[in-house]
């Protein structure tokens, strides 16, 4: 994302906007600037990770809602450009009966990893029960929660008897992707989840709302959308890049949650698949009513899994990287918005 240099707003009020994010800030802080993953926690993590992986277990499946699972399906498309492996991901979120006999058939060496903050979410619950009953539990199981209590008094005894790790109680579920919830699947599939949250605390530091407006480019992203919207009802993210669209629900999510829950504020979220929703959405925002903002999000690009296209079939296609081809299809729309 880039935010606008000739944003007025932006440009005349820097004091006073960093003075009203001190300000909201301390009212409401942000649910995840505290250091939640310490080391020792992370490494337990890795530690029961390592084990499956000892075992040959290629598949973890995850019965997790909203941020239990929503941040680690946005690790899964990462891993999937930067940390390709044979290991695989299943998510059960809601009980919808097709989803549920997917996972009642899945016949290989497989764990679990049962996610509610709460303890008590009515979906996980939901899925768990029927695994249960259909004999169909997997020999290792981690439970993920910040209510043990509950969850002690709530599950079998049997399942009792695996890890249970802890979410802070402090920290928004939606945010849950800096704990086992993200961190566990994230060492599954790969990935080296303690660089990831030394990526994170450094990226909190850069970000906080104590660095200055003129060195903070969140805060200068934050202007433009806060300025922007006052004049719109939603915003649109257009996604050009297969392996974000893990990340672009998320964000949906993040959004939602984190910036929709007040009388008047007129942000609802919406994310767009480019190209696939230029065939689709794109006539509903060129012709219908100007009421939302769009925002664009592309990979710089694709590394070695980038094509050129030759010239068997004739069009303007040619001799082009697919990269150029779908760069060029989303200028293409900024264009015809614009006009």
């Amino acid at each position: 994302m880039q935010y606008s240099k000739s944003s007025n707003f932006q440009n005349n009020f820097p004091g006073k906007i960093d003075s009203v994010i001190a300000s909201e800030s301390t009212k409401w802080p942000a649910a995840f600037t505290t250091d939640f993953a310490d080391l020792e926690m992370v490494s337990k993590c890795k530690e029961w990770v390592v084990n499956l992986h000892e075992k040959n277990i290629n598949l973890l499946i995850i019965i997790g809602m909203g941020g239990s699972s929503l941040g680690g399906k946005a690790l899964e498309s990462y891993a999937s450009l930067t940390s390709p492996s044979n290991r695989k991901l299943f998510f059960l979120e809601g009980p919808h009966p097709g989803k549920v006999h997917e996972a009642l058939r899945i016949n290989e060496n497989a764990a679990l990893l049962w996610v509610s903050k709460s303890g008590s979410t009515l979906e996980s619950l939901t899925n768990l029960s029927i695994l249960l009953q259909g004999n169909k539990i997997p020999d290792d199981i981690a439970i993920v929660t910040s209510q043990p209590d509950k969850v002690k008094s709530t599950l079998p005894e049997i399942l009792l008897k695996n890890p249970i790790f802890i979410i802070p109680e402090n920290l928004g579920g939606r945010f849950s992707i800096v704990s086992a919830v993200g961190i566990i699947p994230g060492f599954f599939l790969g990935l080296d989840m303690g660089q990831f949250m030394q990526g994170f605390n450094k990226a909190v530091q850069q970000f906080s709302q104590k660095v200055s407006f003129d060195q903070n480019p969140a805060k200068k992203i934050a202007s433009d959308y806060y300025h922007s919207l006052a004049k719109k009802q939603g915003v649109v993210f257009w996604v050009y890049s297969e392996e974000l669209f893990g990340w672009a629900f998320w964000l949906q999510q993040l959004w939602g949650e984190s910036l929709g829950k007040r009388p008047g504020v007129t942000a609802l979220p919406y994310v767009c698949r480019g190209p696939e929703d230029q065939h689709s959405m794109l006539q509903f925002f060129l012709e219908g009513p100007d009421e939302y903002l769009h925002s664009f999000i592309i990979a710089e690009n694709f590394g070695n899994k980038d094509l050129e296209v030759k010239s068997e079939i004739p069009g303007i296609h040619n001799n082009h990287s697919v990269h150029d081809i779908i760069n060029s299809q989303m200028k293409s729309i900024v264009l015809a918005m614009v006009e």
